[in-house]
């Protein structure tokens, strides 16, 4: 797979970042509305929902339903270390985005999409690519992430650079899509 994203970037805002929960759980698009309608089926839902009830060992028990807590809980230690984010650059940026994920708007989809080219041609700006096995197995249509670029000053006053960001590959498949989702706080060296 291969994908070009675009996006945007928000001027600085005070303070940390503001930091949603992500549901990593599989769904469908009402096709009226362009809402998330999550699935419901155990024998889809049973391997979140014991992960979340019993989690593998060194993983926090809030990041199996929201992967963006750990993003939270490493906000919450640095107020407890006396380390206050004091402005947050916010970026956003996506190839084909799933409304409702990472801070996409949601748009109802078109009554009548055109079928998906085979390939994607040399002038096309944006999206993403696959190869032929991912395309039968386990599509990828769609990538959406936000980066938070902090600066934390440290109780002495001097200041350092800190990324966090939560990215989300929808990969399709069993007609639902699967959110893969990947997080991480980076401290600049």
């Amino acid at each position: 797979m291969s994908l070009l994203a675009q996006g945007n970037v928000i001027d600085a805002i005070p303070g940390p970042p503001p930091i949603e929960a992500i549901d990593p759980a599989p769904f469908t698009i009402d096709l009226a509305t362009g809402n998330r309608i999550n699935e419901t089926d155990p024998r889809y839902t049973d391997i979140l929902t014991n992960a979340a009830k019993n989690p593998p060992p060194g993983i926090p028990g809030g990041f199996i339903t929201d992967p963006n807590s750990v993003l939270k809980d490493i906000i919450a230690e640095l107020t407890k270390a006396n380390k206050n984010i004091i402005n947050t650059y916010v970026l956003f940026v996506s190839a084909n985005p799933v409304g409702g994920i990472n801070g996409t708007p949601i748009v109802a989809p078109a009554p009548n999409p055109p079928p998906r080219p085979p390939m994607v041609g040399p002038n096309k700006i944006g999206g993403i690519v696959n190869i032929p096995f991912i395309r039968a197995n386990a599509d990828v249509k769609s990538f959406s992430a936000i980066f938070w670029i902090e600066t934390v000053q440290n109780p002495d006053g001097s200041k350092f650079l800190q990324l966090q960001y939560t990215q989300t590959v929808i990969l399709d498949f069993d007609n639902l899509k699967w959110p893969h989702v990947s997080v991480a706080t980076l401290i600049k060296q």
